[in-house]
């Protein structure tokens, strides 16, 4: 199977190794991206109470963004997540800081 964003080999991880892209996996009905909906469970059990998880936006080599109701002050907000694949990556951490600033 190859990488639909940088044509690499995928090594069976959730993420390229080459961009870092997140694939998606068959299953029940159509395509699901495996690493985001684990990212989505994740976070809705870490957020449980502040945001109510409304689904995923969109997802790409730097992580996911999901649609949330923030509960206490009755809004939409979008929350991304790097995945932790990425994470250890001291300038990916850095540059997702710098856009979650801007």
């Amino acid at each position: 199977m190859k990488c639909d964003n940088c044509q690499a080999v995928l090594s069976g991880e959730p993420t390229c190794p080459a961009c870092g892209t997140l694939y998606t996996v068959s299953g029940g009905g159509g395509s699901i991206p495996s690493l985001v909906q684990e990212l989505e469970t994740r976070l809705a059990r870490a957020l449980e109470g502040r945001y109510e998880m409304r689904g995923l936006l969109g997802h790409g080599g730097m992580g996911a963004v999901f649609l949330a109701a923030e509960t206490s002050l009755d809004r939409l907000v979008a929350i991304k997540v790097l995945p932790p694949t990425l994470s250890m990556d001291e300038e990916l951490l850095s540059r997702f800081q710098r856009e979650a600033k801007t």
